[in-house]
């Protein structure tokens, strides 16, 4: 198999607010995401990987959101968000915060700080498409008012290429209107990418 048959790989990103006293959902952005070089990189580890590796290597299981997206990172080189949240920006609640290393144009950039996306928000939702749904819940990733607003969000590869300090590999990234993240309430970013 060729990565060129992959080439009509496309992403969507629907962000929803659900706010907690009401249980309101209010759909907040929606529009299609830009599908980045890592997930060749994704793919081609995971075709050329043998029968003993370790599958989580090619999941797409770690996410970062940040605050200075860009229409100019609106493209399929991209390999980083403009500037992803710190460890503590992520604040508490009940989403896990790792450090990871990033791959970017070849640049290793050492302890980066992920999201992990549970599993049990990963779906196949059709024979070609999957389902990643991030939560961002009423304690995690608030901000101040002088903070500046939650406006990219990328997804990544855990270790594609399976190397000894693992490292991670944007495979889709998306700007939009920034949100000022409060308790009030929880971000739920929808992304789904068909094959």
């Amino acid at each position: 198999m060729k990565f060129r048959d992959f080439y009509n790989c496309k992403g969507h990103l629907e962000i929803w607010k659900i706010y907690k006293d009401s249980g309101k959902q209010e759909l907040f952005y929606k529009e299609d995401n830009v599908v980045c070089s890592g997930m060749g990189v994704v793919l081609a580890g995971l075709f050329g990987a043998s029968g003993t590796s370790d599958i989580a290597d090619f999941q797409i299981t770690l996410f970062q959101v940040g605050v200075s997206g860009s229409t100019g990172l609106q493209v399929s080189s991209n390999g980083r968000l403009g500037s992803a949240l710190a460890t503590a920006d992520y604040g508490g609640g009940d989403l896990e915060v790792v450090s990871h290393d990033l791959v970017a144009s070849g640049t290793t950039y050492n302890n980066e700080a992920f999201g992990v996306i549970d599993t049990a928000y990963i779906d196949k939702i059709g024979d070609t498409s999957c389902r990643w749904r991030i939560i961002l819940d009423e304690n995690a990733a608030n901000r101040g008012d002088s903070d500046p607003r939650i406006n990219e969000i990328g997804i990544f590869g855990y270790n594609p290429t399976q190397a000894g300090t693992p490292a991670s590999y944007l495979a889709a990234y998306r700007t939009f209107t920034g949100i000022q993240k409060t308790s009030d309430f929880l971000l739920d970013f929808r992304w789904t990418i068909n094959f």
